[in-house]
């Protein structure tokens, strides 16, 4: 039976925690056997700290594919599960720059780079996905309801996290949710629903 994203974390961090302590005693009280490697310490640091860090990452990104899988669709769980491991790598450099000894200036440098590059490429699908969570929440309009919004007349046929699609007599228009939330929304008609019939309460005279 595999482990849940959960029990893999903890794992990975509880080995990362004890190797390290390890290697740290074994220096501190066999510094002869050990001076022989002492120049490759750093190195021998950084890959403890990347495999298991990468297992975190990997496993982070796959809670957040199978939570975000429940409340929509598969493709835009797994958007999400991409985001979370370019962040995940991000902040995993950052920690390697520390097991080298960067300087802060430096480590500042690169961690505002590489939090620039993460931003600009994350920008517009965490407000689209951000937008998203928002509606379902809100729900200011459900599918079956026939709205106008951002320009686009339709039925609404789908509500997901990325975008809504609306269906016409010709065709289908998929409007990202960052749109949306800027957008005046008109409703045009309400989903019908099913009305409940009504129980006699009253017995007929025969």
């Amino acid at each position: 039976m595999s482990r849940s994203p959960i029990a893999k974390i903890i794992l990975y961090i509880t080995l990362t925690i004890i190797i390290l302590f390890l290697l740290d005693f074994l220096f501190i009280t066999f510094p002869s056997v050990m001076e022989q490697f002492e120049d490759y310490r750093s190195y021998i640091n950084a890959g403890v700290v990347l495999v298991f860090g990468w297992g975190v990452v990997k496993s982070l990104a796959q809670l957040s594919f199978e939570y975000f899988k429940r409340i929509t669709d598969e493709a835009t769980a797994a958007t999400i599960r991409s985001i979370v491991r370019i962040i995940g790598l991000g902040v995993l450099f950052s920690l390697l720059s520390s097991v080298f000894n960067i300087n802060a200036a430096s480590a500042l440098t690169l961690g505002s780079f590489m939090g620039m590059v993460i931003g600009f490429a994350t920008q517009k699908v965490l407000n689209h996905a951000v937008s998203g969570i928002f509606i379902i929440i809100t729900r200011p309009f459900k599918v079956g309801d026939t709205v106008t919004v951002a320009g686009q007349s339709g039925k609404v046929k789908d509500i997901r996290i990325m975008y809504t699609l609306l269906e016409t007599d010709e065709k289908e228009i998929l409007i990202p949710s960052g749109t949306i939330i800027g957008s005046v929304i008109h409703i045009i008609r309400k989903k019908e629903e099913p009305k409940k019939e009504k129980k006699a309460t009253e017995e007929q005279s025969s």
